[in-house]
């Protein structure tokens, strides 16, 4: 379990990147790489985004059209991710595509997956 103290904003950034590296050494797979394998997995995915702030790991999953059988294979995904890395506090966000472009979807995240 990470604390954060709201004061020293440098530090917390400094703290969220080294648990998700300690994790992504536990695990094998980079964290960035298990949610590329995982969400890609699901053909509807157009775009996964992550950007570490503070208190979690912000996750934007871009789609086309988020119907209900698609939410329920992204849904189980998410699971598998929060398991999979126990240490990492995430926060999903399955947003619709659009006809955005990925940096229009989450400023300042960064590019984990796009689906050509």
């Amino acid at each position: 379990m990470v604390t954060f103290d709201s004061a020293n904003s440098e530090c917390i950034r400094e703290v969220v990147s080294e648990t998700i590296t300690q994790a992504d050494s536990v695990a094998g797979d980079s964290i960035q790489d298990a949610m590329a394998k995982d969400f890609g997995s699901v053909p509807e995915v157009k775009f996964v985004l992550a950007e570490a702030v503070p208190s979690a790991l912000l996750v934007w999953i871009a789609v086309d059209s988020p119907d209900t059988a698609v939410r329920y294979r992204i849904y189980d995904k998410e699971l598998g991710l929060v398991s999979e890395f126990p240490d990492i506090d995430f926060d999903f966000n399955l947003v619709s595509v659009m006809d955005r472009s990925s940096a229009d979807i989450a400023t300042g995240a960064r590019l984990i997956y796009s689906r050509s």
